[in-house]
């Protein structure tokens, strides 16, 4: 028996989880975990007893300049669309959900990680908590965009770190 056919997954999460063009938002899900993992493994970790977070505000200060020097070509055309277009924040007025554009807080334009990560966790955030997915929105391709072009920058930063990169790579089974 296939462990997923075990688990009770009601027919509304099966829809959107079979859906073709769900499989993106999937991927990215798993990816942004995996490198959460990673990067917790790798030392970008903080927390104490009581709990561990990843630290990507340390990673992206460390690769700051690296980032910032490669910033060509896709790279760049991410940093740009991501300028452009930040992810929206989920919010509440009085008593209904919305969406409101979050505007950057960094003062330039220039490439920097640190922001450019922060709006992936955005990303990832609206995926996982805010049901971006599960419903209908102005601009759906703008979402599908977003996911594509984070995948794309967190490939770029397994490439800055080695032992991040090793630790992303290891056998699920470990």
């Amino acid at each position: 028996m296939d462990r997923a056919s075990s688990i009770h997954i009601p027919e509304a999460i099966r829809n959107i989880a079979n859906s073709a063009d769900r499989r993106l938002a999937i991927e990215f899900f798993i990816f942004f975990s995996r490198f959460e993992y990673a990067l917790k493994r790798a030392g970008y970790a903080k927390g104490n007893a009581k709990g561990v977070d990843p630290d990507w505000d340390e990673f992206g200060r460390k690769w700051n300049s690296k980032f910032h020097q490669g910033c060509v070509g896709e790279l760049k055309a991410c940093w740009d669309y991501f300028w452009s277009n930040p992810p929206k924040k989920q919010v509440l007025l009085e008593t209904r959900l919305d969406w409101v554009p979050a505007l950057p807080s960094k003062p330039d334009d220039s490439p920097n990680l640190g922001w450019l990560l922060t709006m992936i966790r955005r990303v990832r955030n609206n995926l996982f908590h805010g049901g971006k997915f599960q419903q209908p929105v102005p601009d759906a391709s703008r979402d599908w965009e977003l996911l594509e072009k984070s995948s794309a920058v967190l490939s770029e930063c397994l490439k800055y770190d080695s032992d991040l990169k090793e630790r992303f790579d290891e056998s699920l089974d470990a």
